[in-house]
């Protein structure tokens, strides 16, 4: 729409000049006329005239706002002269939120992201975790940053029957991608804030009983003695499982185990005392870790030795289990402060997880698990290792059994099949967790 030219129009009124400005429908205001009129005065009518051009271009007249039509601007004016100043400011406000500032699509904006968390030294397991989760987010919307809304983020998160932990953590995995954006300018508002979060029921803690830590320490020492080195700085010394994948020979000096802030949570320098069990587990010849780490944690290699390990062992492995199995008996034995002090976690957590689930019987003997009274064990204790597929004989001879020289015939054959299966059912107790075949020692 063309507008006509707004500016001020001199004319004569008796012997002296003034000045009127003819004021537009569209930009009048309630209780006005359609023109102003100035006394001789010229410039006030020309800046008057030039408010006016300025109103008008502010509200879109050389843009979006052209494109409608008379009845659409004039409802629009309308709408925006009853408003007050609070309510302009505040829909002002509210459209510059949603105005689009960037065209990236979801899934640039995720490889930026990745991208900015790696130039900022993030550790490459969690670039890895939240890759995954933001992956999983771009391929469900495929669309513009700017356009993605709480709605998409929470259809997102319920529509894969994720547990709620999962759902948790991917819920502030996305956020942080929205955080990053804000500050890249990208988007001006956070869609992952408008989504209630997962609420979490605290679990039951799983760790080994005593007589599981005898059949464990048993079963590594038997099959993979180098694993001591890094088993037992989680079992007795409380480190984490990816701290103790990065410790080296360097970092046992003068009875500590000193983690540098690159090995140790949070980055900050972390030192823990060798005494008791741990000291004696780590003189063993075999325990103290090679130059380099000792295993490298999430490794394919350390993943199967573990796994190996408790199934030799006939133990149950969950996530954190030689951690939580530390903190439990450090709990009763040492109390809560000295337990924090090693496990680097503070006295309100343990009280929260650890506090009274095992007995100061069970605590006493945990703490008696020493290298000697393993050592005890060893000639009594069976590695539970599955057997062979291969044709053996009954243990029990047969009277039908064929010599050696005589082929055995069809029946017999059969009938010694038969035998060694009912055999075997009968002596051989049953298993509950299925085994791969041993390659052997």
């Amino acid at each position: 729409m063309i507008y006509r030219k707004i500016e001020a129009r001199q004319f004569k009124f008796g012997d002296k000049l003034h000045w009127v400005v003819n004021v537009p429908k569209d930009l009048r205001t309630p209780g006005t006329g359609s023109r102003r009129y100035f006394s001789g005065d010229k410039k006030a009518a020309s800046d008057y005239a030039q408010q006016l051009t300025d109103s008008r271009q502010s509200v879109g007249g050389s843009g979006e706002f052209t494109k409608l039509n008379n009845a659409q601007q004039a409802a629009l004016i309308s709408g925006l002269l009853k408003l007050g100043p609070d309510e302009l400011l505040e829909a002002i406000t509210y459209w510059s939120n949603r105005k689009p500032t960037s065209t990236l699509t979801v899934s640039a904006a995720v490889d930026e992201c990745i991208e900015a968390k790696r130039r900022a030294c993030c550790r490459d397991n969690y670039l890895a975790t939240l890759r995954c989760s933001l992956d999983s987010f771009a391929r469900a919307n495929d669309k513009l940053l700017h356009e993605v809304s709480s709605a998409d983020v929470e259809t997102w998160l319920n529509g894969n029957n994720w547990q709620p932990k999962t759902r948790l953590g991917y819920l502030k995995d996305v956020s942080t991608l929205f955080k990053y954006a804000i500050k890249r300018g990208l988007v001006t508002r956070n869609p992952a804030d408008g989504v209630d979060r997962p609420r979490l029921d605290q679990k039951v803690i799983q760790f080994f009983n005593v007589e599981d830590c005898q059949k464990l320490l048993t079963a590594v020492k038997l099959t993979d003695p180098s694993l001591i080195g890094y088993i037992a700085p989680i079992l007795f010394g409380g480190l984490r499982p990816q701290e103790s994948g990065r410790l080296t020979t360097a970092n046992l000096r003068a009875g500590v185990i000193d983690l540098s802030g690159p090995q140790a949570k949070g980055r900050k320098r972390r030192v823990v005392k060798i005494e008791g069990l741990l000291r004696q587990w780590l003189a063993l010849p075999f325990a103290a870790p090679q130059q380099g780490p000792a295993v490298a944690y999430g490794s394919r290699n350390l993943a199967k030795r573990l796994r190996k390990l408790a199934i030799v062992a006939g133990v149950t492995w969950s996530h954190d289990v030689l951690r939580h199995t530390f903190c439990s008996y450090a709990m009763e034995k040492l109390g809560a402060r000295d337990a924090a002090a090693m496990a680097g976690h503070s006295e309100q957590v343990l009280f929260a997880h650890y506090r009274q689930i095992v007995t100061a019987e069970a605590a006493n003997a945990f703490w008696n698990l020493t290298p000697d009274s393993v050592n005890s064990q060893l000639q009594e204790y069976k590695p539970t290792k599955k057997k062979k597929k291969c044709n053996s004989t009954p243990s029990t001879p047969s009277t039908s059994a064929p010599t050696p020289s005589t082929a055995p015939s069809k029946s017999s054959s059969r009938a010694t099949k038969t035998s060694t299966s009912h055999t075997s059912k009968s002596t051989t107790p049953r298993r509950t967790t299925p085994t791969r075949p041993s390659t052997g020692s």
